[in-house]
């Protein structure tokens, strides 16, 4: 994401890196000066996890095996997320939220950006925080629900908000 905003990231013989997340592995610099600058209201970014960049709750850790990462690779794609969290400095790579979509709230936020919960803000602009306390019944999916569905998505916001209103819910997944 950083790299399409205009960013420069090199290897210690200053040669670009290539895409993708074992390209960090190598990462060296991230020159941020001719990034494109952000809107002059700011950017707003839903996300739909609250996974961190990198660790135990991190991007690679939660979303790697479900996309058929070995636990080496998941260890790999790890250790290059921190590394570019290095480079990168003065952004906390634990915002819940830097995880989504690889380490793209991560690389939002370093252009200036805020990260919010996407399932909120939806819930909020379409009225579904106030007109989820009229429901009988709350019917929901997920293409595959597991452990990270409740971890930010819109399927575990949605549940969380019928326990809290005594609403019942049923959950439609292609996998369980």
């Amino acid at each position: 994401m950083l790299s399409a905003l205009g960013a420069v990231l090199t290897d210690s013989t200053g040669c670009r890196l290539s895409f993708g997340g074992l390209g960090l592995a190598v990462i060296e610099k991230v020159d941020m000066r001719e990034m494109r600058p952000l809107p002059a209201h700011g950017v707003e970014v839903l996300t739909d996890t609250t996974a961190t960049l990198f660790g135990p709750t991190g991007a690679a850790s939660v979303f790697g095996p479900q996309k058929g990462a070995s636990p080496a690779m998941v260890a790999s794609l790890d250790a290059a997320l921190a590394r570019f969290a290095d480079r990168v400095g003065r952004i906390d790579p634990s915002v819940p939220g830097t995880g989504a979509a690889g380490g793209t709230g991560f690389g939002l936020l370093a252009w200036g950006a805020s990260l919010v919960s996407g399932a909120e803000a939806v819930a909020d602009l379409t009225g579904l925080s106030e007109a989820i306390t009229r429901m009988d019944v709350v019917i929901t999916g997920e293409g595959r629900y597991d452990e990270t569905s409740s971890a930010g998505k819109l399927v575990g916001s949605m549940l969380n908000r019928c326990r809290k209103h005594d609403v019942r819910s049923v959950v439609i997944a292609g996998q369980l």
